[in-house]
Parts: C-alpha cells; structure tokens; sequence
C-alpha cells in the first residue's frame, strides 16, 4: 500500500476515533477572583442550530460572544434568549465570558468564605439536547476546586462529562476552597462538598445528620432510592434565622443533589431534630414533576419527612401523627382563607397522600402500600432526563399496583381546589382528635395498619 494512503486511513481512523471520545468540548477557565468566566466551547461534528442556557436571565451575564479563528460567513448571535449559529463548520469553536458578579440573586450565585456558587444556568451555554460524552474541562487557579452535579472522566477531577438533562433544570457548580467527604447508606455512596470555613469536627457532624437523613430515607422501602447522588453544604455567612437548616432544594440537573445552606455553628442535635434534611432527601423517592403539581411533589416529601422519622426512632408514632395532623390543620386554614399559600400547598399534597397510602393497604390487606408503588416506580419507570406530568405518574401507580387508587385519590384533588378531608382515615385507623391533641386508641378497623404504616417499610418482595 501506498504510503500516503496509509497516511490518509491512520488520520482517517485517528478521526473516527476522536469523536467517540468527546462529542462537543468545552473549555472553562475562572479568574482568581472567581469572578469572571471564560468559556470555550469547541463543536466535533456538525454544530447546533442555535444554544440556549435554560434561563433568560443568562443573556444579562455574557459578553464577548465570538467564532474563533476565520471561518467565511461563520456568526453567532444572540436573539431572543438563544445564541444562534449560522454556517459554523465541524471543528470550529466559540468563546464567551460570563461576569458572575451581575448576578445578584444569592439563590444563584453565592460567596462565602473564598469561594462562589453559582447556577449552572447562568453560564453554560448548549444544545438543547447534549450529544453523548460532550466534556467539560476546568483550568483553576492554584488551590480552587470545583464541584458540580456530573460525573468525572476518569480519574481527571477537573474534567467532567456533561450529562443530557433538561436546559432549564437547576444545578449548581461551586469553586474555591471546597472540601469533600462521603456517606454510606444502603448500595448508595453520598457524596458531600462542603463550602464554607468548617473544622473537622463539624464535618463529622454534618456526615452524622446528612447519613441520618438519607437513611430515614432508606427506611421507606429498604434501600435509598437513587444508586448515584450528592450534597451540597453550604455554610451561609452570618446565618439566616435561628434555624439550622435555613433554606435546603434538591436540584436534578446533571444528577439530583440535596442543597443544604446551614448556619453550621448549630448544635449537632438541632440538624437531627430538623425536618428539613430529612424532607429534602424524600424528594429522591419521586422523579421530576411538572410545576402545577407541585403540590404533589411536596406533598410526598412532607408526608415522608414524619413517616420516615417515625421509623428510624426520631419521632414516636404519636409524635408523628401529631406532626401529620398540624400539618393538615394549617394547610386547611390556609385552603379556607383561599390564600393557596404554602402550607396549603405542602400539606394539600401530604393529606392525599395518606388517603392513597391508607386506601391502597386496605384494599390490599395490607399487603401493599405508597412505599411499594414507589420503589415499583423506581425499578421501572424513574429516569433522570424525564419530567412527568401528575396524571400520568398517577396513571403508572395505578398500572403498576392494578389499582385506580392514585388516579382516584390524587386526580380528585387536581381537578378542585378541595382540602382532603382525612377525618374518616384517621378515625378507621383508631386516631382521635381532642382540643387538637392526637391520642392513639385501640378503636377502630385498621389500627394495626396504622403501627405498620410508622413502624417498618413494606417491601415489594413482601407483597410478591
């Protein structure tokens, strides 16, 4: 064979070769400062027809948008909240700042102690949908660190894979003096980034409260529902309130995280005492929802945050179903007043739950329940680049307990502005009410269900 032919299929293979590697490759460098971004993004194959960040406010934050090197008739533009290309050929690259210090909003860009949070949204410009094994690199000045929601490549700690989620889902990215470490619950290993001045001592404490509130969790139906997901500890400067657990959110771009903005110098017990962790970690146990059923989704964790407690000892059964009944109470008197405000929205959700949760045991003799439909959910059904809308969640409980339970129960109260009424259930399960005190009674047909429902998850295998 000719030489120059062998040359041409060596270059032709070393080609083909290179695009399995990477798709697109962005190159991201931050100033010491952490304040200023720069952000290459090089195309492998054909670019996309235009960029979108999944926030309009991110068109307020960059600057210098430009093809690199001379491509004839090669542009990008933006217009109406997108970067568009025209006639950008395979291999070129675009580059642009991001000023994070425009960014006002401490929910999306945040300082503390030498380093910065900051919304994934406000910077990272993409295609709609990600091609497979697009790179993210990171050059960082001496001793800054960066964490974020996306899986490494290889053992390259500062180059990720970026992961094909939805544009307009949040995550978070963090730089600076970052510090790691990890928990073990069940088959899941949590990792935890922390951001903030924290000595040793208060990171044991925080791998304590954080391993506690996601083995709540596990406690739902014996194992913790996603097998790949992090945390993000933030101390927050000067504290927000008395609360330890000030403002917490779980974000799923890239994978679903629990963000937990602390006043970290509480006691370890006043984060065990929380709900807060506990009812962030519950988020995990159902997938991405459509905002108008937000009320579904919060609902689920609200109800978890005191059943899942209850289970590992936290909270005694009456304590648990005191904590249920305020919950209820304070969303119908927010439902009365017509506020749609948030305990109603909350505990809306949390009471029909426990209508489903209770319907489903009775009509099975116990022998399945909310926990098994959700752990059957997540063996079939949960990924993580997927938002479903409420009925059809309902709808795929319903086919997988072969039932029309949560159609029946949460479609109900998806079509009015109704309050559950959960006197009938908490009456059947031997719970009385006085002068707003629970008492736990040996009345009524389901009282045993009602120890199970607090005292142990109900396994799918048990109901096979």
């Amino acid at each position: 064979m000719r030489q120059d032919a062998v040359r041409f299929l060596a270059a032709l293979l070393l080609g083909c070769l290179s695009t399995t590697v990477f798709a697109h490759r962005y190159d991201i460098e931050i100033d010491p400062a952490l304040a200023l971004l720069q952000v290459r993004l090089c195309f492998a194959g054909a670019a996309p027809a235009s960029l979108t960040s999944g926030s309009p406010r991110a068109v307020g934050y960059i600057s210098d948008l430009r093809i690199e090197g001379v491509h004839s008739g090669a542009r990008a533009q933006l217009r109406r909240g997108r970067i568009q290309l025209q006639n950008i050929p395979p291999g070129a690259c675009l580059g642009y700042r991001v000023n994070l210090d425009r960014i006002t909003d401490n929910r999306i860009s945040y300082r503390s102690a030498g380093s910065r949070l900051v919304d994934i949204r406000t910077w990272l410009w993409r295609p709609e949908r990600v091609p497979a094994r697009t790179r993210l690199s990171f050059k960082l000045p001496q001793g800054v660190k960066v964490a974020g929601p996306w899986p490494t490549v290889g053992d390259q700690k500062h180059t990720f894979w970026l992961p094909d989620t939805p544009a307009d889902w949040s995550g978070r990215v963090v730089f600076g003096q970052l510090k790691r470490t990890a928990v073990t619950v069940g088959s899941t290993d949590l990792d935890i980034t922390l951001m903030g001045d924290f000595d040793r001592g208060q990171i044991d404490d925080v791998r304590t409260w954080v391993g506690g509130a996601a083995d709540n969790i596990r406690r739902v139906y014996g194992n913790f529902p996603l097998a790949d997901a992090g945390v993000l500890v933030v101390a927050l400067v000067n504290g927000y309130g008395y609360e330890p657990v000030p403002w917490a959110e779980v974000q799923r771009s890239g994978r679903p995280e629990a963000h937990f903005f602390i006043n970290q110098n509480a006691p370890l017990q006043a984060f065990i005492n929380d709900w807060t962790p506990t009812h962030e970690m519950a988020h995990m146990l159902h997938p991405s929802m459509e905002w108008r059923f937000k009320w579904v989704y919060e609902g689920l964790a609200s109800y978890y945050q005191n059943v899942a407690r209850a289970r590992s000892g936290q909270l005694t059964q009456q304590q648990a179903w005191q904590k249920l009944y305020d919950g209820f109470q304070r969303g119908l008197k927010q439902a009365r007043r017509g506020f749609g405000g948030y305990m109603e929205v909350y505990w809306r959700g949390a009471a029909a739950a426990l209508i489903a949760d209770v319907t489903l045991r009775q009509q099975s003799q116990n022998s399945q329940s909310l926990d098994s439909a959700l752990q059957q959910f997540g063996q079939c059904c949960f990924t993580p680049v997927t938002t479903w809308n409420g009925f059809a969640f309902f709808e795929r409980l319903d086919r997988l307990t072969d039932s029309t339970v949560f159609s029946d129960v949460f479609g109900r109260y998806a079509n009015s502005d109704e309050f559950p009424d959960v006197t009938p259930v908490l009456r059947e399960l031997g719970i009385r009410v006085d002068n707003g005190r629970v008492h736990l009674t040996a009345d009524g047909p389901w009282v045993a269900l009602r120890t199970d429902l607090m005292t142990r998850p109900l396994l799918l295998s048990e109901s096979q």
